[in-house]
Formats: C-alpha cells, sequence, structure tokens
C-alpha cells in the first residue's frame, strides 16, 4: 500500500513539473518570452515595450477602429509598431518614416473610406535603408478606376510584407513605384485588374505568394521585369502572368505553378522552376487535396502562412498551407 502510495505521489509530482515547465515555455509568438510573462504574447516583441503602463505591450495595444491611424503613425517613433486589431479599419494612410504596422493574419482589414486611393501609401522623402513592415492586414481599395487607385503604392522605400491580402476593385493591386526594394512573404494578389504594377527601377521578391483572379495580368512591368523574382508562387487564374514592355522575364526560382488563360508565357517555356498545371484552387487561394502545389515547394524555410497556420515539414507553394478541413477565411 505505502509502494503505491508514493507511486502515486511521485506520478503527481512529475505531472505538476511537466505541466509548469509546459506553462513556462510555451511561446506563441516565439520571441523567447514564455507565454505565461509575455505582456504580448500574439505578436513577437521582444524589447515588451509597454508605453502607457496598461501592462499590455505596445505590439498588441490595438488601434481602435474608431480613431485615426494616420493620426498614430504620425505621432509614433521611427521604427516602432503600431498594432491593428481583428477589425476593419475604413482609411486611407500615408507611411512617411520606417515603422511596423501589424494586424492579425486574416482578420484585420485595411480599406478605403470610399473617397481616398491609395489605401496605404509607403514612402520616404529621403531613401533609408530602414525597413517598412507590414504584417498581417488585408488592404483593399474600392474606388472606382481613376489615377493610382491601389490598394497600396509604394515609392522610394525598403518594404517587407508578410501575411496580407491585396485587392483593388478596378486597378492594380499593388504598385510599385521608382527606387523600391521590396519583399512580399505568404502574401496573395487577388481580384483586381494586376495583382503588381511595376512602373520603375525597383528591386521585387515574391516568396509563397499567390497571384489569382486578375482580370489583365498577375503582373505589369514596364521596365526591367528581370529585377522581379518569384520563389514557391501560384501565378494562376489571371488572364495572363505578365506583361512587359520592356527588360527580361521575371527570375524564377524554387518551385512555382503558372496556370493562366491565355497559357505559360513563351519565355518561361521548359523552366524547371515552373510547373505548367492547374494548381486546383478553390477560391483563388486554398486548393484541393489532389494540387501539385501540395508539398511541392523547395528551398523554403517559412515556418507560417499567410492566416498563420504552420507550415508542414514539407511545404506547399503558394501563400497558403493545406488543411484537409479548409476554413475558409
Amino acid at each position: 500500500m505505502r509502494k503505491l502510495t508514493n507511486v502515486l505521489w511521485m506520478t503527481l509530482a512529475i505531472s505538476m513539473l511537466v505541466a509548469q515547465i509546459c506553462c513556462v515555455f510555451f511561446d506563441t509568438d516565439e520571441d523567447g518570452i514564455g507565454d505565461e510573462i509575455d505582456n504580448c504574447p500574439s505578436v513577437a516583441n521582444v524589447d515588451q515595450e509597454d508605453r502607457d503602463n496598461n501592462r499590455v505591450g505596445d505590439a498588441c495595444d490595438y488601434a481602435s477602429p474608431d480613431g485615426s491611424i494616420q493620426e498614430i503613425v504620425d505621432s509614433a517613433a521611427r521604427g516602432s509598431t503600431v498594432a491593428l486589431g481583428p477589425y476593419i479599419y475604413e482609411e486611407c494612410v500615408f507611411l512617411w518614416q520606417p515603422l511596423n504596422l501589424t494586424g492579425m493574419p486574416g482578420k484585420t482589414t485595411l480599406q478605403d473610406s470610399g473617397d481616398c486611393a491609395p489605401t496605404l501609401y509607403i514612402g520616404e522623402e529621403s531613401i533609408s535603408a530602414d525597413k517598412f513592415v507590414i504584417y498581417g492586414i488585408d488592404i483593399r481599395n474600392r474606388m472606382p478606376e481613376s489615377d493610382r487607385v491601389h490598394a497600396m503604392c509604394i515609392e522610394g522605400a525598403n518594404v517587407k510584407v508578410e501575411a496580407s491580402r491585396f485587392e483593388a476593385t478596378n486597378n492594380g493591386a499593388v504598385e510599385i513605384g521608382h527606387a523600391v526594394d521590396a519583399t512580399f512573404v505568404n502574401t496573395a494578389f487577388m481580384n483586381s485588374t494586376y495583382g503588381v504594377d511595376s512602373i520603375g527601377y525597383s528591386h521585387f521578391v515574391c516568396m509563397h505568394c499567390t497571384f489569382s483572379k486578375n482580370r489583365q495580368a498577375a503582373m505589369r512591368f514596364f521596365i526591367n521585369g528581370e529585377n522581379t523574382t518569384w520563389r514557391n508562387s501560384i501565378v494562376a487564374e489571371n488572364n495572363v502572368a505578365y506583361t512587359k514592355k520592356t527588360g527580361g522575364p521575371p527570375v524564377i526560382s524554387g518551385r512555382n505553378i503558372v496556370w493562366n488563360t491565355m497559357g505559360l508565357p513563351e519565355e518561361l517555356d521548359g523552366n524547371p522552376n515552373v510547373i505548367n498545371k492547374d494548381p486546383l484552387l478553390t477560391d483563388g487561394l486554398h486548393f484541393q487535396q489532389n494540387s501539385p502545389a501540395k508539398h511541392a515547394a523547395e528551398g523554403s524555410s517559412f515556418k507560417y502562412d499567410l492566416f498563420g497556420q504552420k507550415r508542414d515539414h514539407f511545404p506547399d507553394i503558394g501563400a497558403v498551407e493545406y488543411r484537409a478541413i479548409t476554413m475558409h477565411q
């Protein structure tokens, strides 16, 4: 009986120890700070900054959907974080200095108020090496076609965009101007005239992106298409993959699916990094179980997809990782 009691006590002690260890070291945002003591467990914030001392980290101190994002970003310190919550914000925002504009993947939307464009403009008066970071925000513009009606315009800036979606009713979803160095990861460009308008001498890299259902082309290059790189991306259900006036085609690396109404561009025919097969998209973003995109990415190191879902050990091509039960966002 005593031996049984000792065993029971030992089992209980071990269980409690394991529970404590699990709790202390569970780190959702992977910033090295356990969720139990992290003042913002959903967004990485190693500095744990809390300027208003309300015990909620600045990275999770969400802007109110009824307030002015522009006022917040205008008063924010260079390189700081402005966090948006799980809301629909109706406002056009201009970012004039590098900072982190973060949301919640698949839950935060920034769209025009009905009388402004672009929805988000990024640019600096004097270009620096500092990056603007956009994370976890769906950005849309619903204005009728006119000059520069885009979801986002970038001019003279270094930008990284991750886990976001872009749509514009009657123009390019994203316009990339002159002197831009832009990297897009786990990002979708959908339901627009052009997914991306590249109009200047700029550098554009897209990794695990999805370009779909764009009425004219996934991308339109005015100059220097060869300064664009597609890696492990899906370019499908557009009229054409790209149009260009001068320069070469985009650089293709990793494994990419290119499948559009007008067929495969001649310049990409025979490219070993291109899969010319239907990706079997269900809604322009998710795909069926037997899609050639499944487990087909090459040289990928990204742990999460557009919706913040963990990628498989053998990740899929495109912005979204396949799930047996697909939850449409």
